[in-house]
Formats: structure tokens, C-alpha cells, sequence
């Protein structure tokens, strides 16, 4: 793995929308895996809010909200949003 340091947050941002761009499409959560997280929230939480951060898409907190009926989900993403649950 390679560490790179920014100079600044712009260049930060930048690299975060380009990288955007060119992974948007990759999906890297599995919904039987934010289904089995949904049930050990659901028995040990009771959440009724949650975040999800990187969302690209929206996927993952569509799946969370499928699965944890009452609970409302929003998403952040730094780069280019796709969906009214997400917030950039």
C-alpha cells in the first residue's frame, strides 16, 4: 500500500472525484454481508438513523434500510451523487 500526503484539501477533493469517477461503477460491499451487520444492529441497537460514508451509488444504504425496517439511512459521497439519500 502506498501512503500519499496531500498538499491541501482541494488536491485531496480532487483526487477523491477523479478516483470517483473511474471506481463508480466497482461495488465492494455484498448484500448478505450488510444483511447479517443489519441483524447484530437490529439485536444489540435498535437504531432508528444510521450513516453510511463513501456510498458512491446509494447501494449499501438502500440495503441497510431493506433490512432494518424502521431505520432511515443517508449517505455521504465526496464525489459526483446519484441519489436523493446522499448528501456531498
Amino acid at each position: 500500500m502506498r501512503i500519499y500526503q496531500y498538499l491541501n484539501y482541494n488536491e485531496y477533493v480532487k483526487a477523491q472525484k477523479d478516483g470517483f469517477e473511474k471506481k463508480n461503477s466497482n461495488q465492494w460491499a455484498i448484500e448478505e454481508n450488510i444483511k447479517f451487520l443489519s441483524e447484530y444492529l437490529f439485536w444489540k441497537l435498535l437504531p432508528k438513523r444510521g450513516i453510511c460514508h463513501g456510498t458512491r451509488s446509494g447501494l449499501e444504504q438502500r440495503w441497510f434500510m431493506k433490512y432494518l425496517k424502521e431505520c432511515y439511512v443517508i449517505g455521504t459521497e465526496i464525489g459526483t451523487i446519484h441519489d436523493i439519500l446522499t448528501v456531498q
